[in-house]
């Protein structure tokens, strides 16, 4: 995560490990921005840093806060590296517009390898990597649209289409079994929740049926398929639920009922543990409690 500077005033990267204590992660380019978004269970961290070029370029902490320049595909100057498994397998990007540059896997080698888009598509982005090696994003399509892909541990790219009429797609999670969870939208069917499975299917994740929702966004999954995230009220409110296996909803229980205004699951593990944050209204004031829900299956 990011830290403040006392001395100098800006955010730098920090880790701390499972007894507390803390490392400073260390930026290619003294005072420039560093910026950790993944961990791997053994305390490497990936992320972005600013060289001294002024390029971003993906890079990787070892657990002594050291920091390495991942680099990127031969002709690109930027790269981010977002994701990292139990491995040490890293996915990413080269550039930083929304529509353009290659995904990017770094083996344990650490050669960046070219995830090339979807055929007649111009780009695409890796955004998770499961324990196997397989990356999961989105490719620019032949049409124009984007959609959620999967390439295997060999480079082979497969779509993993939306329902009808959707034009658009973000992957926001996936498991150790091959399966997905992310969002799919276009104008005739607006936004709606997907989870693919390792063979391919696809399934909406429904709202609850009891209340008004504008949307419902997933956050994460499990190795059993168990999915959390949030349904948003018309007032912007916020409620958290979780989807079953079977597809089927449900609300986790809140920490004061009619008195939570904003909630967010953040993780779940194989064992229905799931971990987020709650903002209670006290005295009218907003006050942010970090929850963990048991029993999420």
């Amino acid at each position: 995560m990011l830290v403040l500077d006392p001395d100098g005033g800006r955010w730098i990267g920090a880790r701390w490990d499972a007894g507390g204590r803390l490392t400073m992660l260390a930026a290619l380019t003294p005072g420039e921005m560093a910026e950790p978004l993944d961990v791997s269970w053994d305390g490497v961290a990936v992320g972005r840093a600013q060289d001294v070029s002024g390029n971003v370029r993906g890079v990787k902490w070892d657990r002594q806060g050291r920091i390495t320049d991942l680099g990127t595909l031969p002709g690109a100057n930027a790269s981010s590296a977002v994701a990292i498994n139990r491995h040490h397998v890293i996915v990413g990007y080269t550039d930083d517009d929304w529509n353009e540059g290659h995904a990017l896997r770094w083996g344990r080698g650490g050669v960046p390898e070219d995830l090339g888009p979807l055929p007649g598509g111009t780009f695409s982005k890796a955004l998770h990597v499961d324990d196997r090696g397989t990356a999961y994003g989105i490719s620019g399509t032949s049409d124009g649209g984007i959609s959620v892909v999967r390439w295997d541990v060999g480079g082979r790219i497969t779509e993993l289409p939306g329902p009808p009429g959707s034009t658009y797609g973000w992957v926001v999670g996936a498991n150790d079994r091959g399966s997905a969870v992310g969002i799919t939208g276009g104008p005739t069917i607006g936004e709606v929740s997907v989870r693919w499975s390792g063979e391919g299917g696809m399934a909406v994740l429904p709202a609850l049926p009891d209340d008004a929702y504008l949307r419902a966004d997933p956050i994460a999954i499990n190795d059993e398929s168990t999915v959390v995230g949030q349904l948003m009220r018309p007032d912007l409110s916020v409620r958290c639920v979780y989807w079953n296996r079977d597809g089927e909803v449900e609300p986790l229980p809140a920490l004061a009922p009619g008195g939570e205004y904003y909630c967010q699951p953040k993780q779940i593990n194989a064992h229905g543990v799931a971990i987020g944050n709650s903002m209670l209204i006290v005295n009218g004031v907003g006050e942010n409690r970090a929850v963990l829900w048991r029993g999420v299956r």
